[in-house]
């Protein structure tokens, strides 16, 4: 039997390649790298800063890229959440030079991965975000003010109808996350040329999360699965701790045991066991003015770890990085957002094998009785 073409033996028999964990940039979506659908978060809505008028408000962005451009990324005061300057709506003449004048630069040309930049707000301001494609503010200001797609170089915005193409090049997760496609018309549609967080953090994995409100109320909490990127089915929990720093009674993150006393905590609670789909949901109450930490299992479950011995455990990382058995940050967090990695030793840091949102709502109730000291029922 005559032996077949190359390329028809490449039709019948495919050749299957092993499963290789794709790079990803810190805390980019996986769906990224699919066509657009309704579920693609767009990252129209700016950045709401947190607190009162008067309040001088740190904000802090973090810088992760994959492109060949050196794309400049500014950050602009809008006036309402349709992203309107002055008077002036995303995509009506003027709004790109408008928008400009009143930029900062976040990350310049050329700015390396894994930047991080500050810079204050007041409460109530509105951040938006552009993307200059492989130039600068001053540039676009001084030879395409009004983002002509026949000049250069162009501006893209998080509103569709602003850009010269009419392509949307921002995804993301709310206003905290900005995954940016920087070429004409969508190019390869991989939104991970430019990923940019914003938040009240560096968006490092740092101390315990407080709950909003006064001890005694009840803050109902939501907590969505906004991203899973992972060959691990990962366990992830929340557990109360008594401070900032993470401490459960007297032991410390880092100290001996401590894993065990969070996992074995009647304040343990599973939030996503790695088996549930994007946009999973899980609700509940917490009490309002106490902290809370974060961990997950890599590829297993709290009831795996608790019932092997030592040194045949699953490996658990935290929120804490002194409580991680590595000693290497496994959470990346940006304001309410945050994201996973399960490898041990940091693996590829992509920060996106499981993508949390924790939302809060208004507290309720007033304060506990006296002598009141009945933990949290959190396990139902």
């Amino acid at each position: 039997m005559p032996r077949l073409p190359a390329w028809t033996r490449r039709l019948f028999f495919p050749v299957r390649k092993p499963y290789r964990k794709p790079r990803r940039h810190p805390l980019a979506r996986p769906l990224l790298l699919e066509p657009l659908e309704d579920h693609i978060l767009l990252a129209s809505s700016p950045y709401l800063v947190p607190g009162a008028v008067a309040d001088s408000v740190p904000v802090h962005f973090h810088f992760a890229r994959d492109a060949g451009y050196n794309n400049e990324l500014g950050a602009y005061l809008v006036d309402d959440d349709a992203g309107r300057v002055g008077t002036l709506l995303p995509g009506q003449p003027g709004y790109s030079e408008a928008a400009l004048r009143r930029a900062d630069v976040v990350f310049a040309s050329g700015a390396g991965d894994d930047s991080a930049h500050g810079a204050t707000y007041h409460g109530g301001d509105r951040v938006a975000l552009l993307l200059v494609q492989n130039g600068t503010i001053s540039a676009a200001l001084a030879e395409n003010p009004g983002d002509s797609s026949g000049g250069g170089p162009l501006v893209f915005f998080g509103w569709a109808e602003a850009n010269p193409d009419g392509f949307d090049h921002a995804r993301g997760s709310g206003a905290t996350l900005w995954t940016w496609e920087d070429l004409t018309g969508g190019g390869d549609r991989d939104f991970n040329d430019a990923v940019v967080s914003v938040g009240l953090d560096d968006g490092s994995a740092g101390p315990a999360v407080r709950v909003p409100g006064e001890e005694g109320q009840a803050v109902a909490t939501t907590v969505t699965l906004t991203g899973r990127e992972a060959a691990f089915h990962n366990e992830v929990d929340l557990f109360l701790v008594d401070d900032i720093n993470g401490w459960i009674g007297t032991i410390q993150p880092g100290d001996p045991g401590y894993a065990m006393t969070a996992l074995t905590s009647p304040s343990r609670r599973t939030l996503f066991s790695g088996t549930e789909p994007e946009g999973a949901v899980d609700t509940f109450d917490l009490p309002a003015g106490r902290y809370f930490g974060l961990y997950l299992v890599q590829n297993a479950t709290s009831a795996d770890v608790l019932l092997r011995p030592a040194g045949q455990r699953p490996a658990v990382f935290f929120l804490m990085t002194a409580a991680n058995p590595d000693g290497v940050n496994h959470v990346r967090r940006s304001g309410n957002v945050f994201g996973f990695e399960d490898l041990t030793g940091g693996g590829d840091r992509d920060f996106n094998d499981m993508v949390l949102r924790v939302d809060f709502e208004a507290p309720q109730g007033g304060p506990t009785p006296s002598g009141d000291t009945t933990p949290p029922d959190l396990a139902a």
